[in-house]
């Protein structure tokens, strides 16, 4: 009879999706991972900077416009949801190896790639 009753219960449960709506106001994800934030780490300064770690909360996205960039030079970029830009804009970017050379700038933007927000260098998709 108990059986009976909890899978009763769990049929009901399944039937009725309450609260399993996205919120518009705060992207989610289960997919990304937190990284660090990179770069040459041999000074003491630069160490601390490329130790620094981007959480995985909020990488979270749904679509490109989620997502916002940050820390951008010639050589590398990094990306958060919109929301958690706050948190990691007096960051500075990742420090560059010095005898790497110079990079050639590119034009990074922010993307939304399975759910995490990520740095491209590719160009946007055409508009129509």
């Amino acid at each position: 009879m108990l059986r009976r009753l909890a899978t009763i219960c769990l049929l009901l449960g399944l039937s009725f999706p309450v609260g399993c709506e996205r919120s518009a106001q705060q992207p989610q994800g289960g997919t990304c991972q937190s990284i660090t934030w990179g770069g040459f780490n041999g000074t003491p300064e630069c160490a601390g900077i490329a130790a620094s770690v981007i959480q995985a909360q909020h990488r979270t996205c749904l679509q490109d416009s989620d997502c916002a960039l940050l820390a951008a030079n010639a050589c590398s970029a990094h990306a958060v949801n919109a929301q958690a830009l706050p948190a990691y804009s007096n960051h500075p970017p990742p420090c560059n190896h010095p005898l790497a050379g110079m990079c050639i700038p590119v034009p990074w933007r922010a993307v939304c790639q399975q759910g995490c927000c990520s740095p491209s260098s590719a160009p946007p998709p055409p508009t129509f």
